[in-house]
């Protein structure tokens, strides 16, 4: 299966309607070897990947995958995809208390996104998780963000 097609078939009108979790991931897992994937894109899956392991909360793979998009990626890519990346990585420090180390993913990400504050909800995730729900309101009243993705943690 390309990525093309199995991209089409992710995102066609049955798997939203569907929206289920599990078969995107067991769909993904079998071509996420780069030896079956398109060297181009693999970043996408893996990035996919990352984002369906947190929610499966196994942060061991959603670190992996989520490293794994980044040394994937082109250098000078600054996609959506590749700014999820390290929001996950983000999430996943925060939920083992390395604030200063998810601090900087958010950084990374904003800075990827072109505009100071882009990820502000993620940061507010971020302290969320770390248990540091005073500074996880503050930081979610503070500033609203700027893309919708993350815009959608705040609304959490």
């Amino acid at each position: 299966m390309t990525i093309e097609h199995l991209m089409q078939h992710l995102w066609s009108q049955d798997f939203g309607r569907l929206n289920n979790p599990t078969e995107a991931y067991n769909l993904l897992r079998p071509i996420a070897d780069p030896a079956n994937a398109d060297p181009a894109h693999i970043y996408r899956i893996y990035t996919l990947l990352a984002r369906l392991s947190y929610y499966f909360e196994d942060l061991e793979n959603a670190e992996k995958y989520a490293k794994l998009a980044i040394e994937n990626a082109a250098k000078d890519n600054r996609s959506i995809d590749i700014q999820i990346a390290h929001l996950v990585l983000s999430a996943v420090y925060g939920e083992r208390g390395n604030i200063k180390s998810a601090e900087k993913e958010v950084a990374m990400a904003d800075s990827l996104a072109g505009s100071s504050g882009a990820h502000t909800c993620s940061l507010s995730l971020v302290y969320f998780r770390a248990k540091s729900y005073q500074q996880a309101i503050e930081t979610a009243k503070a500033k609203e963000a700027t893309i919708s993705y993350s815009y959608s943690l705040c609304l959490n």
